[in-house]
């Protein structure tokens, strides 16, 4: 699987940031077939930093209902990652 197939994108909430200021977590959405080793060797190779720590969670889409319908969104995979000390990636830092 290419890199840019296993990190989908940065996730960017209160709540990643607050994760991201305390314990230096940083929060990406992955592809949900990707396992950690993957998604560790996807990170190393496109921000050139060194892994640490994977912490990895599945969550559900909440049902919603549209009239008669009820639709649930896809479940989407997430990635926390925490790097080597004295290690930070740029696209986080500044907002």
């Amino acid at each position: 699987m290419n890199a840019y197939e296993v990190i989908k994108k940065p996730h960017l909430s209160e709540k990643a940031t607050d994760q991201r200021e305390k314990a230096g977590f940083y929060t990406f959405i992955v592809d949900r077939k990707a396992g950690k080793k993957d998604i560790a060797n996807a990170i190393e190779k496109i921000y050139e930093v060194k892994v640490k720590t994977i912490k990895t969670q599945i969550r559900r889409g909440k049902v919603k209902k549209k009239g008669r319908v009820l639709t649930e969104p896809k479940a989407r995979k997430f990635a926390m990652i925490q790097l080597k000390d004295g290690q930070k990636l740029p696209l986080f830092e500044d907002q």
